[in-house]
């Protein structure tokens, strides 16, 4: 059996670039989980969280959305 791809299709393109995109953004959130600093018990608002590692993660899901948004209104 044989299987073609047309690799020119706009819809295949964006599809592939969006579930890179999440498995980028779920081997960051995994990544960022998994520092020991991060593994303690600690309050939200402790000094020692580190924040800039999620806000890196919300910038990358704020790219991500328009892409989403595109793919779901062109369908």
């Amino acid at each position: 059996m044989h299987l073609s791809i047309n690799l020119a299709d706009a819809r295949l393109l964006l599809a592939v670039l969006i579930l890179v995109s999440l498995l980028a953004l779920t081997l960051g959130l995994t990544v960022c989980l998994s520092k020991p600093e991060n593994l303690q018990s600690r309050q939200y608002y402790s000094q020692d969280f580190d924040r800039g590692a999620f806000r890196e993660l919300l910038l990358m899901a704020l790219i991500l959305l328009p892409f989403i948004l595109l793919f779901v209104i062109g369908n």
